[in-house]
């Protein structure tokens, strides 16, 4: 999901450098002009000059290509200058929050309450968990991830267990949650959990 994220964000990014690069030449400048039943993402005009634009991906797959074939077919037939432009497509990004993880386990010392409910008592051992999503901004910083939590459940008082009239055993539960992160101070701001489901596995 993060690698469709930046994808977009760098076709995003090239529509807003075409837009800034005509507008200082004067052009005005339409986005996501749509041509009959088509839409293209941007439209500059000048005088009589006219060049409707689209940014793909690349590499491009057969389908891309033949909507480019129809958006050529259809700009011309319209008297319209066809630009096609091309970014390429991120790697897959490596990213760590280094100090997330700690902090996390900071979080579930205090047990939320629909895990409270799985056993007499409940530890977290461990947490395991990949991003998802992450926006950052001048003032914070948004991120989803999901994962798994490594449980401790105890059935029973330390006495019954002693006695063998309880038991504790070790468990997993997954997922996901969206953090509001204080990034300079390396602080968890919020998290809102979602559980997929509230037994373990």
């Amino acid at each position: 999901m993060i690698n469709n994220y930046l994808t977009q964000a760098i076709h995003n990014a090239k529509i807003s450098e075409l837009e800034d690069f005509y507008r200082k030449k004067n052009y005005q400048v339409i986005k996501k002009p749509i041509v009959e039943d088509m839409v293209f993402d941007l439209l500059v005009k000048k005088a009589d000059r006219q060049i409707i634009f689209d940014v793909k991906t690349a590499p491009l797959t057969t389908t891309t290509k033949e909507s480019i074939l129809r958006q050529q077919k259809l700009a011309k037939e319209k008297g319209l200058d066809f630009r096609l432009v091309t970014v390429s497509r991120p790697k897959s990004p490596s990213i760590d929050i280094e100090w997330l993880h700690d902090e996390l386990l900071d979080e579930l010392m205090t047990i939320p309450g629909e895990l409270d409910n799985l056993a007499t008592h409940v530890s977290v051992d461990d947490v395991e968990f990949e991003y998802e999503s992450i926006h950052i901004s001048n003032s914070k910083t948004e991120v989803e991830v999901s994962g798994v939590l490594y449980l401790e459940l105890q059935y029973g008082s330390l006495s019954d267990v002693k006695n063998e009239m309880g038991e504790v055993i070790e468990d997993s539960l997954d997922f996901s949650c969206s953090l509001l992160l204080d990034m300079p101070n390396s602080k968890i701001i919020s998290v809102g959990w979602r559980w997929a489901t509230t037994q373990p596995t």
